[in-house]
């Protein structure tokens, strides 16, 4: 990709701008602007392919990097950077694998010999000999996540083996035919490993980072040609559905697949399944509908033999055979596409695909829709609980608090748009986090989300639960993460923002005790709002994180060095260790504890789909009410 011919300086200026902005939105402003600028290019880049990640997570830069500053597994469209959760995610029959590596230089010039050094790097952690060379615990994770791809080779058929991007980001400008000999050079050292079946080596200078950061933060969209189609009858709750049969091939690279050739970041995500494989008891339909495709007489047929695809848009514009569709969401068909992504070399213009195009936004509609489609595989009831009331619920709860600046729970990706600032919103995948790390005494677990969710499926986000909770877990995390973030303008020890979720359940013993989230309505407010009327103090929560540093230091152990903690943090010994040191630690002090709930009253009154403070005979109203404007938010910064 050719930059534009103006100065680098201004472009890279509004990236810096851009990046000061992200720390803000996502809590790091700790970092120093190195770190930060590899976290942030770690983001822009990997949201090319995925988008539910945490982009901290990613970073592996530091001393022995190799050269390697972030990097993601993503296993069938979920992105992974721990070996344990690679192996888990690998049990399905057959995998698609896209591994991405980032070097990110704070600098504004580009040198081709990094091309070249990664290319070394990466080879040299594919060996099965022992590395003569030093890496940090992120890059021998890296390495671990490498081995386990490539325990069962059966799993890639010949030439489906792991694709590659490797990518080296900095602010200058970047020309490609400037390093091209280089890039090639470092791309064939690569093939010639015969570890993957496609390599990708680029380069991303300050205007590519900034126009990969808006498409991050855009929604997607598709344009492509329907002819033959037939507007189906309007009906309640749909604004136009639109019926008509494709070329398979149109489909995989117009709807399917971006601009770039990879598969859209979004498209399946509100499915209720995600591919169960070519292959195997789970995938019978799967193996039909590949056999069909193999033979030649019966992909003819493939337009009558399969149910076809159903696709929810947010926005259609219909120009004649032209149909341009914003946000679009397979919603049934993911085993049929996945499919067809497989044998995409294969399809022919013969085969034929059904597709179905829905414009709706009413939820309820969306998920009767869903619901109704699925019927050729047996449906999840768990996996279908993302569309449930209760989400929905929760998402007015958080909507209905009168705080300023307000948390808003996110439920379904950008629904707020670019506008509201990031750090006020709560996405899904953070509220589990924050929620399973409060109240299921899981913090070590819950940056391995995927197994996270696995795990405890049935313990969060179930049709009864009273929301108070989440919304307690979510405004805690946000006042940590803050706190950690500005460590040093308040007098706390830095450095301990990779231990946040241990903090956060270091909130709640600390507070409560370690007894169990109590079952009534009442006991459950009485518990919540102890912890929110702490959060809601700035001091009294900022002396609240900074009694828990004893209990953190007496968890890593001595000659354990302050730089491991992100390693040890992740361990179910540091958080019983953890546990038992703050359970041991001396009495809270007055501004921790709080005001008194018998004299402040209830913060919160739940009720059935609504909250709001409630005055009881005080002198004056408790202290996060709109009432009491003059008050800092317990999330204002």
């Amino acid at each position: 990709m050719l930059e534009p011919l103006f100065p680098n300086k201004r472009a890279a200026q509004v990236v810096e701008g851009l990046a000061a902005k992200f720390a803000e939105e996502h809590g790091l402003s700790d970092l120093q602007p190195n770190d930060l600028f590899e976290v942030f290019a770690a983001y822009c880049i990997v949201s090319q392919y995925q988008t539910d990640f945490d982009a901290e997570e990613l970073r592996s830069g530091g001393s022995d990097d190799l050269g390697i500053d972030a990097y993601a597994v993503i296993i069938n469209g979920a992105v992974y950077t721990e070996a344990e959760e690679v192996r888990a995610a690998l049990r399905t029959p057959k995998v698609d694998v896209h591994i991405v590596v980032i070097q990110a230089k704070r600098e504004r010039a580009f040198s081709g010999d990094v091309f070249l050094g990664l290319a070394t790097s990466i080879n040299n952690i594919l060996t099965d000999n022992p590395a003569p060379f030093a890496m940090n615990h992120r890059v021998a994770e890296f390495r671990d996540c490498l081995r386990a791809v490539y325990r069962d080779l059966g799993k890639f058929r010949n030439g489906h083996e792991p694709r590659l991007s490797v990518w080296y980001a900095s602010l200058g400008a970047f020309r490609r035919s400037r390093h091209r000999e280089k890039i090639d050079t470092a791309t064939a050292h690569l093939l010639n490993s015969k570890y993957f079946s496609r390599v990708s080596v680029d380069g991303a200078g300050a205007h590519h980072l900034r126009e990969l950061h808006h498409r991050a933060k855009s929604m997607e969209s598709a344009t492509f040609t329907m002819a033959g189609q037939v507007e189906l009858p309007k009906a309640p709750g749909v604004r136009r559905a639109l019926f008509g049969v494709m070329p398979a091939r149109e489909v995989v690279d117009r709807i399917l697949l971006n601009d770039q050739g990879e598969r859209r970041r979004y498209i399946f995500q509100d499915n209720i399944r995600d591919f169960l494989g070519a292959e195997g008891p789970a995938a019978k339909v799967n193996s039909q509908i590949a056999r069909t495709l193999d033979d030649g007489e019966a992909r003819q047929r493939f337009a009558v033999l399969n149910n076809g695809i159903t696709i929810v848009t947010r926005k259609l514009t219909k120009a004649g055979t032209k149909l341009h569709v914003t946000d679009p969401q397979v919603v049934n068909g993911c085993q049929t596409c996945n499919v067809l992504l497989a044998k995409r070399d294969q399809l022919t213009d013969d085969v034929l695909v059904g597709v179905r195009i829905v414009e709706c936004e009413d939820e309820a509609v969306i998920t009767s829709i869903i619901t109704a489609t699925n019927t050729q595989n047996a449906l999840n009831l768990i996996d279908v609980r993302a569309r449930e009331p209760f989400q929905r619920h929760l998402e007015d709860f958080f909507a209905s608090q009168s705080g300023e600046p307000r948390l808003l729970y996110e439920r379904r990706r950008n629904q707020y748009g670019a506008g509201h600032v990031r750090s006020y919103t709560v996405t899904r995948r953070h509220l589990t986090q924050a929620y399973a790390a409060m109240w299921l005494d899981v913090p070590h677990a819950v940056t391995r989300y995927q197994s996270l969710v696995k795990d405890y499926e049935g313990r969060m986000f179930l049709t009864n639960d009273d929301p108070l909770p989440y919304y307690t877990a979510a405004v805690a995390l946000r006042r940590v993460i803050w706190a950690l973030a500005n460590a040093e303008r308040l007098g706390l020890e830095p450095g301990w923002r990779p231990a946040r979720f241990q903090v956060l359940y270091g909130v709640r013993l600390r507070l409560l005790g370690d007894a169990p989230l109590p079952t009534s309505e009442s006991g459950i407010a009485q518990a919540c709002n102890q912890i929110l009327a702490v959060m809601a103090d700035t001091d009294a929560a900022t002396q609240l994180v900074k009694e828990l540093f004893p209990a953190l230091r007496a968890s890593l152990g001595s000659g354990v060095p302050r730089s491991l903690i992100g390693r040890e943090a992740r361990t179910p010994a540091f958080t019983q260790r953890f546990r038992q040191a703050v359970l041991q630690l001396p009495r809270a002090t007055r501004a921790a504890a709080g005001p008194d709930p018998a004299t402040t009253g209830r913060f919160l009154q739940t009720t059935e789909g609504a909250s709001s403070c409630q005055r009881q005979r005080t002198s004056r109203p408790p202290s996060h009410c709109s009432q009491r404007r003059s008050n800092p938010c317990p999330m204002k910064t």
